[in-house]
């Protein structure tokens, strides 16, 4: 069995993060157990807290404008240097 270690990204938070095993879909047992209580939360037909619900989508928000941020910079970049024209 090779020890290889890939890059996947959390199922619950979305950060990115080294897994050790293929199977790997939480960074950390912190959201692996907040995933559970949220599927069975869910399964039973409760209402999940937005605590769980609102870490995941904030951590996935902070990304995504980082993201765009770089973008919007590298745009800015391409026309301050006059390279669309």
């Amino acid at each position: 069995m090779s020890n290889r270690i890939t890059i996947k990204t959390c199922e619950f938070c979305g950060k990115t993060f080294e897994a050790k095993k293929s199977d790997s879909m939480y960074c950390s047992p912190t959201c692996r157990k907040y995933a559970y209580i949220e599927r069975s939360r869910r399964r039973i037909g409760w209402r999940v807290p937005e605590t769980y619900t609102s870490y995941k989508h904030k951590q996935r928000n902070e990304q995504e404008n980082e993201r765009t941020e770089k973008l919007r910079q590298m745009v800015r970049d391409a026309f301050s240097q006059n390279k669309f024209l």
